[in-house]
């Protein structure tokens, strides 16, 4: 009996003991919180990017409207864009794909991703002539989570920015 009750005494005074409490209780929350900054820190990148995005295709569709494209040539059109990107988009996953249509209910955009859900490479540039209609899409492939070590490598995300106008009569 009396080693049952020292076992006993030992159990409550290791129950009452909050010696170390605080480090188990921050070990359990510290992973859960982890996870949820870094994945609003992506999130917040993802939207700056974004906004970059659509700034670039609003300066690419202004050079086409009012028939800047059309006398620089492909190259030198995405040459000019890129002076213009402002970060966190970089010129080296930036694509565009820019076609005229009769109307705009005629126009039919294609996807951007082939069959093995990658970005095509076959992108399209038609900036038209005058008063015709054009689109203006850019594509940025994005890469997830990359900045996280323990990740590594986990994949790739396409933003998407879209611009439709009628060309000025240049």
């Amino acid at each position: 009996m009396l080693i049952f009750n020292a076992g006993v005494r030992r159990l409550r005074n290791f129950l009452r003991n909050r010696k170390g409490a605080s480090a188990i209780e921050f070990a359990i929350v510290a992973g859960p919180f982890l996870l949820l900054f870094f994945g609003l820190f992506d999130a917040a990148l993802r939207y700056a990017g974004n906004v970059s995005l659509e700034h670039t295709v609003s300066e690419a569709g202004r050079f086409v409207r009012t028939g800047q494209a059309q006398q620089l040539g492909e190259k030198a059109f995405k040459q000019r864009v890129c002076e213009d990107v402002a970060p966190p988009i970089s010129c080296n996953g930036l694509h565009f794909d820019i076609r005229t249509f009769e109307s705009f209910e005629a126009a039919e955009l294609t996807s951007p991703l082939n069959s093995d859900d990658e970005l095509r490479d076959d992108f399209s540039y038609q900036p038209g002539g005058r008063n015709e209609i054009v689109v203006v899409r850019a594509f940025y492939e994005w890469p997830l989570l990359t900045y996280l070590p323990f990740f590594g490598q986990y994949g790739q995300g396409v933003l998407v920015a879209t611009a439709a106008f009628r060309n000025e009569p240049f």
